[in-house]
């Protein structure tokens, strides 16, 4: 079980650190026309939120991978245990 809780660390670690960089690009946009950007400017950071998505989305896939992984040899635990 130890891997799992190791993997699900390292994911959580990953996923916060890529919303991070999300949040940071996202916030160059601003609320005005383009955030004050030249349209290729804009372009690049859109492209670059995009593929951050892309990485938040593997990460929590990857979450919830683990904690099913997780839940359920809990639950093998549980009923060996019961046994």
């Amino acid at each position: 079980m130890l891997p799992q809780r190791e993997q699900l660390k390292e994911a959580v670690w990953n996923y916060e650190k890529v919303y991070k960089e999300y949040s940071k690009e996202a916030d160059k946009l601003g609320r005005s026309t383009f955030g004050g950007l030249s349209l290729t400017q804009y372009q690049m950071t859109s492209l670059r939120l995009d593929v951050l998505k892309e990485e938040m989305a593997k990460y929590e896939l990857q979450i919830n991978e683990v904690n099913e992984t997780l839940r359920k040899l809990l639950e093998e635990r549980r009923i060996a245990g019961s046994q």
